[in-house]
């Protein structure tokens, strides 16, 4: 069974961790979401989701970091252990009913790993 929680040490917390991603990491695009990935060196696995003041309110960036935090939290199979994942929110994505939102970060995540293989 996997553990389905988040605990901190999986989290991107840090400024400098997250600029560290954004100048050597991998981008990966999708229409509403841009994935940078980078090799952490650890045997765990990283997230963090950034989202501007053009998604929305702050209201409306919460949710839409819960709705990531949570995919992640029941699909960690999907990330690699030993990589650092920094995803950014664009504008429309708060539009998009959760199934698709769900499906696109699937394929971005799948697009990516391909990538780092």
């Amino acid at each position: 069974m996997v553990e389905q929680n988040y605990p901190k040490k999986e989290r991107l917390r840090k400024r400098a961790d997250f600029t560290e991603i954004f100048n050597q990491g991998r981008k990966t695009y999708s229409s509403h979401l841009i994935l940078f990935c980078r090799a952490n060196g650890r045997q765990s696995v990283r997230i963090g989701i950034t989202a501007s003041r053009k998604v929305g309110t702050a209201v409306v960036r919460n949710q839409v970091k819960r709705l990531i935090k949570e995919y992640y939290r029941q699909h960690k199979s999907y990330f690699r252990v030993g990589i650092d994942y920094s995803l950014v929110v664009r504008k429309g994505f708060t539009l998009l009913p959760k199934k698709t939102a769900e499906d696109q970060l699937f394929s971005l995540l799948k697009k990516s790993n391909r990538r780092l293989s």
